[in-house]
């Protein structure tokens, strides 16, 4: 019989080595996301918070600055807030046309990631009266949550969501707590706003082209009262009531005769972020802020300039009121699929159902 002995210190030399192999084996990239803040506030103007986001994990994450996470101060819809006896503050911050997050992931320069090595924060302070109004839901004990579902680029350029660890932040607000926008002047002619000559000739081509889209949709609709792939794959299962719902939708967009062409657009980018290609404030009527992607974009079909007017149009209160579930044509079939009803509601559902590339019949 042969007996091997080993030293002490060479079994934990390759105890470590296979624990660490181990390690590296079982590795997943981990998030936290908390908010802070003061415990009470008597004027919502002073409704500042903080949220810091940390990579728990032990390897680096570049992690995408999209306008649902809280990387980025702009006011988009980035709390889940609950107030007294389970209210919500209404919404009124921006709503944006984003290329999506695989585009970004394939495309993006580097202003549109944040990277956070193993163990590192970022934390950033957001000012959440120019992102909500309270004036309904009223005074008492409120409870933020930031929105926690983030994307990470992979070594494929792919983007990989991960949910992040959450805490919440629960305050006290008394005093004035109404902050809201007021409309601003609209008429026959576009106004412009730091827009060059040749800006603004592609502007008025491009509301002409919206416009165009609206009718065109609106008379598809007329024309088909039964189910067709066209219908179904933006909207999901044909009903009577959201076939109704989408047709008062892009009817809201021609009742007052100079929609697209009598608003206002901003060019001077000031609240564009990466991947943007325009922004609306929902209770702003026809104030439009053009970003870099809406210059690149092509005027019409797939993701184009006046597909994305058409998908601002509908944001606003004064029409349609509509919100961003999903973004992208892959989302927005998969909700039409999974969640009909939210997708008659989807500002993306409709703007390709008016560009209507590919064609569907």
């Amino acid at each position: 019989m042969f007996y091997i002995y080993f030293s002490s210190s060479a079994i934990h030399a390759a105890l470590a080595t296979l624990m660490l192999q181990g390690v590296a084996v079982l590795a997943v990239p981990k998030l936290s996301v908390s908010v802070s803040g003061p415990n009470i506030i008597a004027d919502v103007k002073d409704l500042l918070l903080k949220v810091t986001v940390t990579n728990t994990g032990d390897q680096a994450l570049r992690l995408i600055k999209d306008p649902q996470v809280p990387l980025l101060t702009s006011p988009t819809n980035r709390f889940m807030i609950t107030g007294p006896n389970g209210t919500n503050p209404a919404f009124i911050g921006f709503y944006t046309k984003y290329a999506g997050v695989d585009w970004v992931a394939a495309n993006g320069q580097s202003d549109a990631f944040t990277t956070l090595s193993a163990g590192q924060s970022i934390s950033l302070t957001h000012n959440l009266s120019k992102a909500y109004d309270f004036a309904n839901s009223g005074v008492g004990k409120y409870i933020f949550e930031a929105v926690n579902l983030f994307h990470y680029v992979d070594g494929t350029k792919r983007a990989i969501s991960i949910k992040a660890d959450s805490k919440s932040h629960q305050m006290m607000l008394e005093g004035s707590l109404s902050l809201v926008n007021g409309d601003s002047g609209i008429g026959a002619q576009a106004t412009f706003v730091g827009c060059s000559a040749s800006q603004q000739n592609v502007i008025n081509a491009v509301a002409t082209a919206a416009k165009t889209y609206v009718f065109n949709a609106i008379s598809y609709l007329e024309a088909h009262t039964v189910p067709t792939p066209r219908f179904i794959t933006w909207f999901g299962a044909f009903q009577t009531t959201r076939y109704n719902a989408v047709l008062s939708n892009f009817n809201s967009l021609t009742t007052r005769g100079y929609e697209f062409t009598g608003w206002e657009y901003d060019c001077t980018q000031v609240a564009c972020n990466p991947g943007d290609y325009a922004i609306v404030v929902p209770n702003d009527y026809g104030v439009v802020y053009l970003c870099s992607l809406f210059w690149t974009a092509p005027l019409t079909g797939k993701n184009s300039q006046a597909g994305t007017l058409v998908h601002e149009g509908t944001h606003f209160l004064a029409t349609a009121g509509t919100k961003d579930f999903a973004l992208g044509q892959p989302a927005c079939q998969a909700l039409a699929l999974a969640n009909p009803n939210q997708a008659v509601n989807n500002a993306d559902s409709y703007e390709y159902f008016a560009e209507n590339t590919p064609p569907l019949a």
